[in-house]
């Protein structure tokens, strides 16, 4: 196995296991804050609303450099051949980048849109401008919610199945 492999190998699971906790994060931390301040306009809030930004920059990155030395990883690996998928080990690999590309698009179509909408009106309500969440607000944080709970689930089946490509 070549250097270059070996640390595409380290990065890939470097940036998929940032992923992984930023998901966690994500789903735990930033939904919860965003639900007490829809509920109560706590201020305690105030923190992960003034970080969001850097937040949603983070989840492009741990996507984007995921899928990026994964498809560098596959290529340093197997090169244009696709006689991997011929085998066991294809199979979880090929399930494997169809998890991971689900979960880009869930990251960035969903999660990061939702998220995004609910932070400015979590702000416009601790600062005065709203009085109470709207129903679209309740609405778009059970998505948030819903969509959270399936892109971690589809997160860890993306992981397992890679790590049992990685084994076979």
């Amino acid at each position: 196995m070549s250097l270059a492999v070996v640390l595409l190998a380290e990065f890939h699971i470097l940036f998929a296991m940032l992923l992984v906790g930023y998901v966690f994060f994500f789903n735990i931390v930033v939904g919860t804050q965003l639900q007490a301040v829809m509920k109560e306009g706590l201020k305690s809030a105030e923190f992960v609303l003034s970080a969001w930004p850097s937040i949603s920059k983070f989840l492009h990155a741990a996507l984007g450099g995921t899928v990026l030395f994964g498809i560098l990883l596959y290529y340093a690996d197997y090169g244009t051949s696709m006689t991997v998928f011929k085998t066991i080990s294809g199979d979880y690999l090929g399930a494997g980048i169809v998890f991971g590309l689900l979960v880009l698009v869930i990251g960035e179509a969903i999660q990061i849109p939702t998220a995004g909408k609910l932070a400015k009106s979590a702000v416009a309500i601790m600062q005065g401008g709203q009085t109470e969440a709207t129903p679209e607000d309740w609405r778009a944080l059970k998505k948030l919610k819903d969509w959270g709970i399936i892109g971690f689930v589809v997160t860890l089946l993306a992981a397992i199945t890679m790590i049992a490509a990685a084994w076979t």
